[in-house]
């Protein structure tokens, strides 16, 4: 996951967790094309590949 608001990705992580569930999430602005780029190699170094990447402004 990602977002600007760390307080809130910690949340859901969180419930996701509660529900048996795994999530990781990382601090991105969306709007920022370098964060994406930042965003894109910790997904393909923590997960190997990306199946689909969604970027909703």
């Amino acid at each position: 996951m990602a977002a600007r608001r760390e307080d809130r990705l910690m949340k859901l992580k969180e419930d996701i967790q509660i529900k048996g569930g795994q999530a990781i999430y990382k601090v991105t602005d969306g709007a920022s094309h370098e964060q994406m780029e930042g965003l894109a190699e910790y997904a393909l170094k923590e997960f190997g590949k990306i199946d689909v990447m969604v970027n909703r402004l």
